[in-house]
C-alpha cells in the first residue's frame, strides 16, 4: 500500500468508533475524553506496528 490508501484506510478505521460516539449524544466534554482517548489508542496501535515492521526488515 501506499501512504495514500494507508491514511485513508487509518481515518475510515477512526470513523466508526467517532460517529458512535456522536451517536450517543452524549454531552461534549466528555465526547471530546473520548476522542481523544480513541485517537490515542489508534496512534499508539499505528506505532506498535511500524516499529514491528522495522523492526523486523531491519
Amino acid at each position: 500500500m501506499n501512504n495514500g490508501a494507508e491514511a485513508l484506510l487509518l481515518l475510515t478505521m477512526l470513523v466508526l468508533p467517532l460517529s458512535a460516539l456522536l451517536a450517543r449524544r452524549l454531552p461534549a466534554s466528555r465526547v471530546i475524553r473520548l476522542v481523544a482517548i480513541w485517537i490515542l489508542i489508534f496512534a499508539a496501535a499505528t506505532a506498535a506496528i511500524l516499529l514491528f515492521q522495522t523492526w523486523r526488515i531491519g
